[in-house]
This record gives structure tokens, sequence and C-alpha cells, in this order.
């Protein structure tokens, strides 16, 4: 049997890709039978839906296409498939789950540069569910739910049929939508890469190491040799200072130098150790600012320089036009460092190239923060490559002025200096709060409040912590003050669960009572209380005849409840701490 089903017609992606899905009686996928396989065909723009009975057809569907592309297919579908009978021999294959993150590692992969609305995708994803990551994307997840049981049958009827097609179509369709959505946003890598690597989709389905080698070889002209990865060795990274104090009010500057380390690659020629053209001695063993360890060629700049200069200038030149590629150049920049230091790729690692390229940037900032406090600046707080400093003057031309000798220092302390290194004014700042490193809050003289490091910020804050400081931005801006008094906090927060006491409740879907082994499960006690079913339940210490520790009970029943009755303790010794007076 064979359903089709058209939609509008996808851009972007080429006619020999194939969208995939199974449903199967089983998980163990060395006994699993497939049982229905589903696709979505890029060559002639429809679904596919077929049984086990068909397998012929399954089999000329996936040898009509090049490209065959799945969720969690490395490991579940394809092996599946495989043991029933199919083949993906000679199949460029894509499994979206590895794209985005390596599940035998829990190492994240493209989800650590994907961005959705501002925020990287692995900061907003609470697990790697396909329905999670759909959500995640703000793509339409659909309604769909099923008896697995139906599957452990060998024929279905009509309605059974139609159940099955419309689960199966969903969960193909997102897989789908996701496919596309990560083909639109890592289409601008494709064209940096050589001819072999774009055919075989290594600009979408590679880690941004491994991409970024791929580049540098090719656009170098250098072979690319892989090695086996050894232990990896340790060298001191970036500079982050302590915090010079907590709160900070006045003329306050945050000033970074421009891609630090990918000039101090420029710079430094740091690539170049192996050069041929200089002997040892003539080659550039750094200085009083720059002790590096290793040895550079003096006389011209090495292969892979080049190719970091090119790039970098070519980005400069995409940022102005607001050219996607843009993208692509500046993932390949924030990665030169991270490969040099690895072994795995042969032609670019160097143990002394990664480590003269932090100790260089620490030295930058270890020099800026000396030259502005020896002009009598307060330096509040440096990170990497960035330096904060109050302007006790209140005169911005003399920090200028200051900034531009620190700049001019470090080009004649290098063999070859850029044009384009230089310190920028990252942010004018009317207030700044430092907690620890890389934690810190500022509100700007735009008027904008910027967030490092803390809870509030990550995936797993709460919406009523959010909602919290989103109601308070404005006066937070107002008094140029984030700190609040315990009562005040509380105050908003029983104002906001007034409106939504949802905020603070569980969801919970559970089956009839005996269907639980364990009688203390909290689903079995939520199960014999309420019945079966959905059900929203709020933590608390004072009602509720369900739970142990902490007492749960109905949205109703939780009216009765005062804040401080409410288990909020992740939201006040965690999420609004720094904001607590």
């Amino acid at each position: 049997m064979k359903w089709r089903k058209s939609c509008n017609k996808p851009v972007l992606v080429g006619d020999d890709v194939l969208v995939y899905d199974i449903e199967t009686d089983g998980l163990d996928t060395e006994t699993a039978k497939l049982k229905w396989f589903g696709a979505f065909s890029f060559k002639d723009n429809c679904y596919y839906f077929y049984t086990y009975h068909e397998m012929e057809h399954i089999q000329k569907l996936i040898d009509d296409h090049k490209i065959c592309v799945g969720y969690n297919n490395k490991d579940f579908d394809q092996p599946i498939c495989e043991n029933n009978g199919l083949s993906f021999e000679y199949k460029i294959r894509i499994d979206l789950l590895r794209v985005l993150f390596r599940p035998e590692t829990r190492t994240p992969v493209r989800e650590a540069i994907l961005k959705v609305d501002g925020q990287i995708l692995k900061n907003v994803l609470p697990n790697h569910k396909l329905k999670s990551v759909a959500k995640a994307l703000k793509l339409d997840q659909g309604k769909g739910d099923i008896d697995y049981k139906i599957f452990r049958k060998d024929y279905w009827t009509k309605s059974e049929i139609k159940e099955i097609l419309h689960y199966l179509h969903l969960d193909v369709k997102i897989t789908k939508e996701i496919f596309e959505y990560m083909y639109k946003e890592f289409l601008p890598m494709k064209y940096l890469m050589g001819p072999e690597d774009q055919r075989k989709y290594n600009w979408f389905r590679t880690s941004t190491g491994s991409y970024t080698y791929k580049v540098i070889c090719h656009q170098a002209g250098i072979e690319e040799e892989y090695a086996e990865p050894g232990p990896r060795k340790q060298f001191e990274g970036g500079f982050v200072s302590d915090p010079l104090g907590h709160e900070f009010k006045g003329k306050i500057y945050c000033l970074d130098f421009n891609s630090a380390y990918p000039h101090a690659f420029m710079m430094g020629n740091l690539y170049s150790h192996s050069c041929k053209c200089c002997t040892e001695d003539e080659k550039w063993a750094g200085n009083e600012l720059f002790p590096v360890e290793g040895r550079y060629c003096m006389k011209k700049p090495g292969k892979v320089e080049r190719v970091i200069k090119k790039l970098y200038l070519q980005r400069l030149e995409y940022k102005k036009k607001k050219d996607p590629r843009e993208y692509a150049i500046k993932i390949i920049i924030n990665t030169m460092y991270g490969i040099s230091g690895s072994q795995v790729f042969k032609n670019v690692y160097s143990l002394n190239t990664a480590s003269d390229c932090t100790l260089m940037a620490r030295q930058m900032v270890k020099h800026a923060r000396n030259k502005f406090e020896c002009a009598g600046y307060k330096v509040l707080y440096s990170d990497t490559d960035s330096v904060f400093l109050l302007d006790t003057y209140n005169n911005e031309t003399n920090v200028l002025r200051v900034r531009d000798e620190i700049i001019t220092d470090i080009k004649n302390s290098v063999p070859f200096p850029q044009d384009t290194f230089g310190m920028g004014i990252d942010a004018r700042i009317k207030a700044a709060w430092f907690f620890k490193k890389k934690h810190y809050v500022y509100i700007t003289e735009e008027n904008k409040i910027k967030i490092k490091g803390l809870p509030l910020i990550k995936s797993d804050c709460s919406r009523l912590s959010r909602l919290v400081f989103e109601r308070l931005k404005p006066d937070m801006i107002d008094r140029l003050d984030i700190k609040y008094p315990l009562f005040k906090l509380k105050e908003i927060v029983k104002e906001i669960l007034d409106e939504d006491l949802g905020l603070v409740a569980n969801y919970y879907k559970v089956r009839r009572p005996e269907t639980y082994k364990s009688q203390t499960s909290i689903q079995y006690q939520i199960a014999k209380e309420l019945g079966p079913g959905e059900h929203w339940l709020v933590p608390n210490r004072k009602i509720g005849s369900i739970g142990k520790g902490k007492k749960y009970c109905t949205l109703e029943e939780a009216k009765s409840l005062e804040v401080d009755d409410l288990i909020l303790d992740k939201v006040w010794e965690t999420e609004l701490s720094p904001f607590i007076k």
C-alpha cells in the first residue's frame, strides 16, 4: 500500500534527498521488525508510506535518492531497516540527532552554534527528543499520540491505517522541517569547502572542528591528514581576573580586542614553526611583552596564516553587506584555536601554536590593564579579550588615546602587525554588578540590561523567575539598581501567581493505579487519589494528600496558599538570588 501527500514546494534542498522514519514492533534493534516506512522525497515533493509487505517499493524509493536523512537513524532506524533486508549502501546518510549532539559522549555538536532568538540552541533544549528539538526551533510539532501495541499487528483495519498514517506523517513532517531549518542555517558553510566535501554534505554533518580543518586544508592547499587522538595536553587558557568589587556606577567602558585569537595567529605567524626559509636563530622567539615558547618564521606569513587573513577580510566585507556567509567564517575563525591544540587535526596541530596563541591574548589583556591603571583608571574586571574600566575623568577621548597607545605597543611587538587589529568599545555602561568570574550584569547608556553567566539566562530557568525579572526591568533601569528586598520580590511573585498559578504547577499524565508496580511512586499516588488522566499539581509545604517529603495539591486547592507555602527554593536560592538585597 502506498499513500502520497503533496505539500508546498520546499526551497533550497536538492532533489536527491529522502527524509524517512519507521515504526517497529519493538525497541531492540537486533530483533525489532519493521512494520511501517514513511518518507518525504524532495525529488517529487511527496510523502510516501509503505507497510513491511511492500519492501521492494521501500528499497526502490531508497535507491532513487543519494542522501537519506533521519532522526536517530544511525542507532535505530537504519540498523532495523538493514536487519529487515533493506540496504543503504552507497548512500550519504545524515542523522539529524548527531548533527546536533553525540549521544555516546553527550557532546554538543552543531547545537552549540545554532541560535534561536539570540540564544544558543543547547542552552534552551531540555532534551534531544524529536519534538523537543522542533519546539526549541519554533517549528510546528503537531499533535500526535498512538498506542504502540498497534505495531505488533501484521494487518490493520481502515481506521487503524488512518491513525497510523496520521501519526507517521507527523513524525516524517517534523523531521523534514528540522532538516530544512538546519539546511538553510548551515548552507553558507558549504561554499568554503572542496567539491567532494560539498557533495558529501560535510558542510552540514561534520563537527565544527572537522569542518574548520577541511576548509583550512582546502583553502591553504595542504593535505587533509588525521592522527589518532591522544591525551589532551594541558596549557594555560585565557586570562580572567577577579572583579575589583561588587557594584560600580559611573562612566564605565567595556573595551575588547577584536578577534584576539585570530590576530595572535596572524601577527605571531604561529602556524609557521616548520618553515624552511629561516634558520632557528632567524625565527621569531618572542620578546618581553610576548615571551612565546615556539619559534616562528620572520620572513613571510605562512599558508594557514594567509588563509586566516583572507577569511577575516572576507568576513568584514560580508558583515557590511549582511551576507549570511559571515556566519560560516566566524565559525572557522572561532574554531581555529581549538583544533590547533588537538592532535587529531594533524597538519594544523602544534602545542606551541595553541599555547602561544592564548599567551599572546593574555599578555594583550594584561598590558591593557596595566596601561589603563597607570593612566589613573580603575580596571574593574577583564575576561579573555575584554577590559571593564571606570572612567574617573569622564573623558572618552582620553580613554581612546590610551587605547591607541596599547594597540601601538602590541603591533610594535609582533613580526606581522595587522591593520585590522584594534580594540573597540563594546559597551558604554552606567552601572555594573560583578558576582564572580564570568557572572555579571550591567546597564548600558542605551538603557539595555546585559546578563552574563547567571542562572536567569540558563535554559532550565523557571518561567516564574523570568517573568519577575521582566516586570522589574524598567524599574531597574530607572533606579540604576538591580537589588530588591526579599519581601518586594515575594509581592511580585504573588501578583504573577494570582494571574497564572500554573507557573508553579507540575504536569503529570497517569494511568490506572493498578498498572504501577510501585505504590510509593508519585504517579501511583496521583492515579489513586485523582484517577487516570492529566493533572496539574502544585508542590508545597502545607496541603495535599499526595507526596511524602513535600505535598502536592490541585490548582484549585493551591489558591489558598501563601507564597511562603510554595516550594520555590530554586527561585530564591539560585535564579533570583543575585537580585535580592
